[in-house]
C-alpha cells in the first residue's frame, strides 16, 4: 500500500473509518510480509519518518482522547 495522502484523507476517499483503514493496511502488510514482498519494518520506519507534523504525538493523543464520550 503506497500512501497518497494522510490516513484521514484516505479514509474519506475510501469511505471507511480511519481505524478500518489502519486495519486494512496492517493486514495487507502482514500478507506481503508472509510472501516476502513487504518492506522490512526498519525500511517502513525510514520511509515514514517525519510524516507526523502535529507536534508532540502523546500530547495530541491525550487531547483527542479527552473528546471521547
Amino acid at each position: 500500500m503506497v500512501s497518497t495522502g494522510g490516513g484521514a484523507a484516505q479514509a474519506v476517499l475510501r469511505r471507511v473509518s480511519t481505524a478500518s483503514l489502519i486495519r486494512q493496511a496492517v493486514s495487507e502488510f502482514q500478507i506481503r510480509e508472509q510472501r516476502g514482498s513487504a518492506a522490512s519494518f526498519q525500511e517502513v520506519l525510514k520511509q515514514t519518518v517525519g510524516i507526523w507534523q502535529g507536534g508532540d504525538g502523546l500530547e495530541y493523543q491525550e487531547r483527542i482522547r479527552q473528546e471521547w464520550p
